[in-house]
């Protein structure tokens, strides 16, 4: 119980932090870059969470547009029209919805064509694991098939990591 507690209390001081980064930007003028903050699970299904999340952009003074929040793909195995229903009220409150580390592991297409996220951030594996076949491989059309998603739907793709440009080009 008591690690539950110290897991929500830590994601919303980041979450405070990076409101607080965005405000002393504004202050000194300078135009503020959009912060993503993991969000565990716990803390996601708080009874208060989106009140809390709203008091701090309050609080803060600053745009929700310009907080992402990233959720695993976990959230939504079992309850996805409740967590549709969450980042609904969190979008109506300007807030952006990112899942995370999408193709680190078990992915599934259904649980992504159902979720009313803003961007989808693929873990960096997804995108290096190419074969030398890599045009034909059954992987090559996952990844076309997660880029048709994102494009029918106008959702961004982020990646995770870091990289060479031989290494997104299939040439490794």
């Amino acid at each position: 119980m008591n690690l539950f507690r110290f897991c929500t209390k830590l994601d919303l001081y980041m979450v405070e932090c990076a409101c607080r980064q965005i405000r002393e930007w504004l202050d000194a003028g300078i135009e503020p870059i959009g912060i993503s903050v993991n969000q565990s699970k716990i803390l996601f299904y708080e009874n208060d969470y989106i009140e809390t999340l709203t008091a701090l952009i309050e609080k803060y003074d600053i745009p929700g547009s310009l907080l992402t929040l990233e959720i695993l793909e976990g959230l939504a195995a079992d309850h996805v029209d409740e967590l549709n229903q969450k980042i609904s009220l969190l979008q109506n409150q300007g807030f952006r919805i990112s899942m995370d580390d999408f193709g680190s592991g078990y992915s599934s297409l259904n649980i992504l064509g159902n979720l009313h996220i803003d961007e989808l951030k693929l873990d960096r594996g997804f995108l290096l694991e190419f074969p030398r076949w890599w045009k034909v491989s059954r992987l090559w059309k996952m990844r076309s098939c997660v880029w048709t998603w994102a494009v029918i739907w106008g959702r961004a793709i982020i990646t995770a990591g870091r990289f060479r440009e031989r290494s997104l080009t299939g040439n490794i």
